[in-house]
């Protein structure tokens, strides 16, 4: 198991919808984005791209893109949110 920086047992700050792309690196596995990185997220969609291992943009470029053309897409469907106001008023 990950025994990284503090900060990665936290949740994250981001709030929006994350795509975390997994493949068959050995280094930054399957297990590793499921169990330690998507619980920081409220919403955090993983994908799995076969015959990649830790650039899968460059080993899959194809498929890649086909996953993040379909977040994007699946995104513009849902209703628009607010954006949290990043600096205070006052």
């Amino acid at each position: 198991m990950d025994s990284g920086a503090p900060a990665r047992r936290q949740p994250s700050v981001v709030s929006p919808p994350v795509l975390l792309i997994d493949s068959e690196d050995t280094f930054s596995s399957a297990e590793l984005i499921r169990d330690v990185v998507a619980p920081r997220f409220t919403d955090a969609r993983t994908v799995h791209v076969s015959g990649a291992g830790h650039w899968p943009h460059v080993e899959q470029p194809a498929a890649v893109t086909k996953i993040v053309d379909n977040f994007l897409t699946s995104l513009a469907r849902q209703p628009q949110r607010p954006l949290p106001n990043p600096r205070p008023k006052g």
